[in-house]
């Protein structure tokens, strides 16, 4: 695919991808190694030439002041192998991206959102999915925008089918959530699995972890309630033993009088 110069411009508040900004939160990496994998197989499986890349600066894109803009897409699939182990490509060498995916986090939401999507368009990504790993960042684990036509530089909404599938015409492939990972089914209905099932059993094992903990301190409010409770029965019983006690004097002192009482008849 050739590049196409923008002709929209980028904005200029955005900022480049930094080694920190591209940290992102609990999950962020693995989501991307996910994707990024499965990508790389449906590759493999059809001898496609593309490139798969996770956090490769992506150089020629230009702000309307002339600065440049160096974005690193968390995943980017080039329609050439990324020449090397390169840490960044440029527009001119690589032509654009058919496909690129963020993976969410707080710090960045507003980048991807909104300076990214303007960006990506602008120099003619087809389609742009943010993804959100953990479900705290997001509406929806899933936002994404493709461009209606190759000669559009601004993206149209692009919503998921009846089964919850976004279908992707550039890859065509079909993404679906499975927090904290993004399902991919190839064109003929194989859903890839991915090596990462050790993260996805921690994340279901953090899961239980997490309601066990729950479920633990809920015992204990028990247990404390219910040592309230037998604190506040044994009170109750001692005061009960105390009347009982104080009520049997009484009757003594009452027996002794009433004995005294007949003594002088």
């Amino acid at each position: 695919m050739v590049y196409i110069a923008p002709t929209l411009p980028i904005p200029e508040w955005l900022p480049d991808d930094t080694d920190d900004s591209i940290v992102g939160v609990e999950w962020h990496q693995e989501a991307i190694g996910a994707l990024a994998y499965a990508l790389r197989v449906v590759t493999l499986r059809r001898g496609a030439s593309w490139g798969v890349c996770e956090q490769v600066e992506l150089g020629g894109l230009r702000r309307p002041s002339g600065r440049d803009y160096a974005p690193r897409p968390d995943v980017m699939v080039l329609a050439q192998p990324l020449p090397g182990h390169r840490s960044s490509i440029s527009l001119g060498e690589a032509g654009t991206p058919l496909f690129i995916a963020e993976v969410a986090s707080s710090t960045t939401v507003r980048n991807d959102r909104e300076g990214k999507r303007l960006a990506y368009a602008a120099v003619g990504v087809p389609e742009y999915v943010i993804f959100d790993p953990v479900g705290d960042v997001l509406d929806e684990p899933v936002e994404a925008w493709r461009l209606a036509r190759p000669e559009d530089r601004t993206y149209a909404r692009w919503e998921p089918d009846a089964e919850g599938y976004w279908r992707s015409t550039s890859l065509d492939i079909a993404l679906r959530p499975r927090p904290p990972f993004l399902e991919v089914r190839d064109r003929d209905g194989l859903v890839l699995d991915t090596p990462l099932g050790t993260f996805e059993r921690a994340w279901r094992l953090e899961e239980y972890v997490r309601q066990a903990e729950q479920e633990v301190q809920q015992a204990q409010l028990q247990a404390r309630q219910a040592e309230q409770q037998a604190r506040q029965a044994e009170q109750q019983a001692r005061s009960f033993e105390q009347q009982l006690q104080a009520a049997q004097q009484e009757i003594e002192e009452l027996r002794r009088r009433l004995q005294g009482d007949q003594g002088k008849v």
